[in-house]
């Protein structure tokens, strides 16, 4: 598939970037992008689970940039 073919396709995340970007990101910023991104509308419960899934997930990729 060449880059212009997947420029075509339709977005399958709410949030991309490249773990260096993401450990940099605030939670803030990420959970713009999901806010954003997402085709329906968000509830408190999934705004707090996004939220810390952030923070497990910027934990676990230290040292991995």
């Amino acid at each position: 598939m060449t880059e212009n073919d997947q420029s075509r396709l339709l977005p399958r995340a709410y949030y991309t970037a490249t773990v260096a970007a993401f450990l940099v990101s605030t939670p803030e910023t990420v959970l713009g992008a999901l806010l954003v991104n997402s085709e329906m509308a968000v509830e408190p419960p999934q705004r707090d689970a996004w939220l810390q899934e952030i923070a497990v997930l910027k934990t676990t990729l230290q040292g991995l940039d």
